[in-house]
């Protein structure tokens, strides 16, 4: 059986691990969007933002964050 201290530290690494997961998703995101607006912003203005190659990196790779982060809270929860 586990201790109720062992049982404490556990779930505080758990959520830990949770918070620098959806921490590090979401910084990547902001990166990721500034990145994009970089890119757009040095495109001619008529095409716009919708019309620029990084739009569909940024929603792709977003996605893809989330879905690492998902996974992995998923595996933290199994603990």
């Amino acid at each position: 059986m586990m201790s109720s201290v062992q049982n404490a530290k556990r779930n505080d690494l758990k959520s830990t691990l949770k918070f620098v997961v959806v921490a590090l998703t979401l910084i990547g995101i902001l990166f990721g969007t500034a990145l994009g607006v970089a890119l757009a912003a040095s495109l001619k203005t008529e095409l716009g933002l919708l019309q620029s190659p990084a739009f569909f990196s940024l929603i792709l790779g977003g996605l893809f964050l989330i879905a690492i982060a998902w996974h992995y809270a998923k595996k933290i929860d199994r603990l």
